[in-house]
Protein backbone atom coordinates (compact mmCIF):
# COMPACT_ATOMS: atom_id res chain seq x y z
CA UNK A 1 0.00 0.00 0.00
CA UNK A 2 1.44 3.36 -1.05
CA UNK A 3 1.88 6.02 1.61
CA UNK A 4 0.64 9.57 1.23
CA UNK A 5 3.16 12.36 0.81
CA UNK A 6 2.69 13.52 4.41
CA UNK A 7 2.66 10.03 5.92
CA UNK A 8 5.88 8.86 4.23
CA UNK A 9 8.37 10.86 6.42
CA UNK A 10 6.59 9.80 9.61
CA UNK A 11 6.67 6.15 8.53
CA UNK A 12 10.36 6.48 7.57
CA UNK A 13 11.45 7.77 10.97
CA UNK A 14 9.17 5.37 12.83
CA UNK A 15 10.88 2.56 10.95
CA UNK A 16 14.28 3.80 12.13
CA UNK A 17 13.17 3.90 15.77
CA UNK A 18 13.53 0.11 16.07
CA UNK A 19 17.03 -1.07 17.23
CA UNK A 20 16.86 -4.33 15.25
CA UNK A 21 16.17 -2.46 12.01
CA UNK A 22 19.15 -0.19 12.69
CA UNK A 23 21.32 -3.27 13.20
CA UNK A 24 20.05 -4.71 9.90
CA UNK A 25 20.89 -1.49 8.07
CA UNK A 26 24.32 -1.55 9.67
CA UNK A 27 24.99 -5.07 8.37
CA UNK A 28 23.70 -4.13 4.91
CA UNK A 29 26.02 -1.10 4.79
CA UNK A 30 28.79 -3.41 3.52
CA UNK A 31 26.72 -4.56 0.55
CA UNK A 32 24.08 -7.03 -0.57
CA UNK A 33 23.48 -9.79 1.96
CA UNK A 34 21.36 -12.93 2.12
CA UNK A 35 18.64 -13.19 4.78
CA UNK A 36 20.27 -16.39 6.07
CA UNK A 37 23.49 -14.54 6.88
CA UNK A 38 21.64 -11.67 8.57
CA UNK A 39 19.80 -14.22 10.70
CA UNK A 40 23.05 -15.90 11.78
CA UNK A 41 24.75 -12.62 12.63
CA UNK A 42 21.86 -11.16 14.64
CA UNK A 43 20.87 -14.53 16.14
CA UNK A 44 17.23 -13.67 15.49
CA UNK A 45 14.75 -16.13 13.98
CA UNK A 46 14.30 -15.83 10.22
CA UNK A 47 10.59 -14.86 10.18
CA UNK A 48 11.28 -11.92 12.50
CA UNK A 49 14.23 -10.76 10.38
CA UNK A 50 12.09 -10.99 7.23
CA UNK A 51 9.34 -8.88 8.84
CA UNK A 52 11.83 -6.17 9.78
CA UNK A 53 13.33 -6.22 6.26
CA UNK A 54 9.85 -5.90 4.73
CA UNK A 55 9.31 -2.83 6.93
CA UNK A 56 12.61 -1.32 5.77
CA UNK A 57 11.71 -2.03 2.16
CA UNK A 58 8.31 -0.37 2.51
CA UNK A 59 10.06 2.71 3.93
CA UNK A 60 12.26 2.83 0.82
CA UNK A 61 15.47 2.14 2.76
CA UNK A 62 16.37 -1.23 1.22
CA UNK A 63 15.89 -3.16 -2.02
CA UNK A 64 15.42 -6.91 -2.43
CA UNK A 65 16.50 -9.49 -5.00
CA UNK A 66 15.51 -13.16 -5.13
CA UNK A 67 18.13 -15.81 -5.90
CA UNK A 68 16.48 -19.23 -5.94
CA UNK A 69 14.80 -19.72 -2.59
CA UNK A 70 16.81 -16.97 -0.86
CA UNK A 71 16.16 -13.24 -0.68
CA UNK A 72 19.09 -10.81 -0.80
CA UNK A 73 18.85 -7.24 0.51
CA UNK A 74 20.91 -4.09 0.10
CA UNK A 75 20.60 -0.38 0.77
CA UNK A 76 18.27 1.38 -1.67
CA UNK A 77 20.19 3.01 -4.51
CA UNK A 78 17.47 5.19 -6.01
CA UNK A 79 15.47 6.47 -3.06
CA UNK A 80 13.87 9.90 -2.93
CA UNK A 81 15.94 12.88 -1.64
CA UNK A 82 14.84 12.38 1.96
CA UNK A 83 15.80 8.69 1.94
CA UNK A 84 19.17 9.48 0.35
CA UNK A 85 19.94 12.09 3.02
CA UNK A 86 18.85 9.77 5.82
CA UNK A 87 21.01 6.90 4.52
CA UNK A 88 23.99 9.21 4.13
CA UNK A 89 23.57 10.37 7.73
CA UNK A 90 23.21 6.80 8.93
CA UNK A 91 26.38 5.69 7.14
CA UNK A 92 28.35 8.53 8.74
CA UNK A 93 26.99 7.72 12.21
CA UNK A 94 27.57 3.96 11.85
CA UNK A 95 31.19 4.56 10.81
CA UNK A 96 31.82 6.37 14.11
CA UNK A 97 29.79 4.13 16.43
CA UNK A 98 31.97 1.48 18.12
CA UNK A 99 29.09 -0.92 18.70
CA UNK A 100 27.97 -0.79 15.08
CA UNK A 101 31.55 -1.19 13.87
CA UNK A 102 32.03 -4.20 16.11
CA UNK A 103 28.96 -5.95 14.73
CA UNK A 104 29.61 -5.16 11.09
CA UNK A 105 30.67 -8.12 9.03
CA UNK A 106 34.36 -8.98 8.62
CA UNK A 107 35.12 -9.24 4.91
CA UNK A 108 37.36 -12.03 3.58
CA UNK A 109 39.93 -10.73 1.08
CA UNK A 110 42.32 -12.96 -0.90
CA UNK A 111 45.42 -11.22 -2.28
CA UNK A 112 48.95 -11.92 -3.52
CA UNK A 113 52.37 -10.50 -2.56
CA UNK A 114 51.94 -7.58 -4.99
CA UNK A 115 48.67 -6.53 -3.39
CA UNK A 116 46.48 -7.80 -6.24
CA UNK A 117 43.21 -8.97 -4.71
CA UNK A 118 40.60 -11.41 -5.94
CA UNK A 119 37.77 -9.19 -7.21
CA UNK A 120 35.01 -8.34 -4.75
CA UNK A 121 31.81 -10.22 -5.44
CA UNK A 122 33.64 -13.54 -5.81
CA UNK A 123 31.76 -16.77 -5.18
CA UNK A 124 33.02 -19.90 -3.48
CA UNK A 125 31.91 -22.23 -6.27
CA UNK A 126 33.41 -25.52 -5.14
CA UNK A 127 35.18 -27.23 -2.25
CA UNK A 128 37.23 -30.28 -3.20
CA UNK A 129 38.63 -33.01 -0.95
CA UNK A 130 41.61 -34.12 -3.02
CA UNK A 131 43.94 -37.09 -2.50
CA UNK A 132 47.17 -37.33 -4.49
CA UNK A 133 49.40 -40.33 -5.18
CA UNK A 134 52.41 -39.63 -7.37
CA UNK A 135 55.76 -41.07 -8.43
CA UNK A 136 58.59 -38.54 -8.67
CA UNK A 137 61.66 -38.63 -10.92
CA UNK A 138 63.58 -40.61 -8.27
CA UNK A 139 61.07 -43.45 -8.45
CA UNK A 140 59.58 -42.78 -5.01
CA UNK A 141 55.85 -42.67 -4.39
CA UNK A 142 54.31 -39.68 -2.57
CA UNK A 143 50.87 -39.44 -0.97
CA UNK A 144 49.11 -36.43 0.53
CA UNK A 145 45.72 -34.73 0.94
CA UNK A 146 44.58 -31.21 0.07
CA UNK A 147 41.40 -29.20 0.48
CA UNK A 148 40.89 -27.05 -2.62
CA UNK A 149 38.82 -23.88 -2.48
CA UNK A 150 37.66 -22.77 -5.92
CA UNK A 151 36.80 -19.07 -6.33
CA UNK A 152 34.96 -17.50 -9.28
CA UNK A 153 33.84 -13.96 -10.11
CA UNK A 154 30.54 -13.71 -12.06
CA UNK A 155 30.12 -11.27 -14.97
CA UNK A 156 28.03 -8.93 -12.78
CA UNK A 157 29.69 -9.23 -9.35
CA UNK A 158 28.44 -7.48 -6.24
CA UNK A 159 30.57 -4.64 -4.93
CA UNK A 160 31.31 -6.37 -1.63
CA UNK A 161 33.53 -9.22 -0.47
CA UNK A 162 32.24 -12.43 1.04
CA UNK A 163 32.36 -12.38 4.82
CA UNK A 164 34.54 -14.68 6.89
CA UNK A 165 31.40 -15.90 8.68
CA UNK A 166 29.72 -16.89 5.42
CA UNK A 167 32.86 -18.64 4.17
CA UNK A 168 33.11 -20.69 7.37
CA UNK A 169 29.40 -21.50 7.23
CA UNK A 170 29.80 -22.90 3.69
CA UNK A 171 32.90 -24.82 4.79
CA UNK A 172 31.06 -26.38 7.75
CA UNK A 173 28.08 -27.31 5.57
CA UNK A 174 30.31 -29.03 3.01
CA UNK A 175 32.06 -30.93 5.81
CA UNK A 176 28.75 -32.64 6.48
CA UNK A 177 28.54 -33.78 2.86
CA UNK A 178 32.18 -34.45 1.88
CA UNK A 179 34.87 -35.89 4.20
CA UNK A 180 37.22 -32.89 4.32
CA UNK A 181 40.53 -33.57 6.07
CA UNK A 182 41.02 -30.77 8.60
CA UNK A 183 44.77 -31.49 8.73
CA UNK A 184 45.19 -31.15 4.97
CA UNK A 185 46.71 -28.09 3.35
CA UNK A 186 44.17 -25.64 1.95
CA UNK A 187 44.84 -24.47 -1.61
CA UNK A 188 42.98 -21.72 -3.46
CA UNK A 189 42.12 -22.22 -7.13
CA UNK A 190 41.66 -18.92 -8.96
CA UNK A 191 42.79 -16.82 -11.91
CA UNK A 192 42.11 -13.43 -13.51
CA UNK A 193 43.95 -10.64 -15.33
CA UNK A 194 46.12 -9.94 -12.27
CA UNK A 195 46.50 -13.39 -10.70
CA UNK A 196 47.62 -16.15 -13.07
CA UNK A 197 45.29 -19.17 -12.99
CA UNK A 198 46.82 -21.50 -10.43
CA UNK A 199 46.37 -23.54 -7.25
CA UNK A 200 47.73 -21.07 -4.72
CA UNK A 201 49.19 -21.91 -1.33
CA UNK A 202 47.93 -19.96 1.68
CA UNK A 203 50.99 -18.15 3.04
CA UNK A 204 49.31 -16.34 5.94
CA UNK A 205 45.97 -15.19 7.36
CA UNK A 206 45.89 -11.82 9.13
CA UNK A 207 43.04 -9.96 10.82
CA UNK A 208 42.52 -6.25 10.13
CA UNK A 209 39.88 -3.82 11.40
CA UNK A 210 37.09 -4.75 8.99
CA UNK A 211 38.67 -7.55 6.97
CA UNK A 212 40.59 -10.79 7.15
CA UNK A 213 43.40 -10.96 4.58
CA UNK A 214 44.45 -14.31 3.09
CA UNK A 215 47.88 -14.03 1.45
CA UNK A 216 48.23 -16.29 -1.59
CA UNK A 217 51.54 -17.73 -2.77
CA UNK A 218 51.90 -19.30 -6.25
CA UNK A 219 53.20 -22.88 -6.31
CA UNK A 220 56.81 -23.54 -7.30
CA UNK A 221 58.04 -26.55 -9.25
CA UNK A 222 60.50 -28.68 -7.28
CA UNK A 223 62.48 -31.89 -7.79
CA UNK A 224 61.69 -34.11 -4.84
CA UNK A 225 64.51 -36.55 -5.63
CA UNK A 226 67.12 -33.76 -5.69
CA UNK A 227 65.68 -32.32 -2.48
CA UNK A 228 65.98 -35.70 -0.74
CA UNK A 229 69.62 -36.05 -1.86
CA UNK A 230 70.43 -32.57 -0.59
CA UNK A 231 68.86 -33.31 2.79
CA UNK A 232 70.67 -36.65 3.04
CA UNK A 233 74.00 -35.08 2.06
CA UNK A 234 73.60 -32.36 4.66
CA UNK A 235 72.76 -34.91 7.35
CA UNK A 236 75.92 -36.97 6.60
CA UNK A 237 78.29 -34.04 5.90
CA UNK A 238 81.35 -34.54 8.18
CA UNK A 239 81.58 -30.81 8.71
CA UNK A 240 78.00 -30.63 9.94
CA UNK A 241 78.45 -33.80 12.03
CA UNK A 242 81.60 -32.49 13.62
CA UNK A 243 79.92 -29.22 14.50
CA UNK A 244 76.98 -31.06 16.03
CA UNK A 245 79.28 -33.28 18.13
CA UNK A 246 81.38 -30.36 19.22
CA UNK A 247 78.29 -28.43 20.24
CA UNK A 248 76.87 -31.35 22.22
CA UNK A 249 80.26 -32.05 23.85
CA UNK A 250 80.50 -28.46 25.00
Amino acid sequence: MALSENAAPAFLFKTLSDPTRLRLLNLLACGETCVCELTDTLRVVQPKVSRHLAHLKRAGLVEARRDGKWMHYRWAKHGDPLVRHVLAGLREWMARDHRMNGERRIQLVFLDFKGHAVHCGYHLTELKAASFETVDCGGQTNRWHETIVQLWVPPDPANVYMTAAKFLKIFDKVRGMVPLNLDAEIRVEYGDENLSPSMYHVRSVTRHENATHVLLEPPATTCKARHRRAVAAQATDPCCTAKAQSCCAA
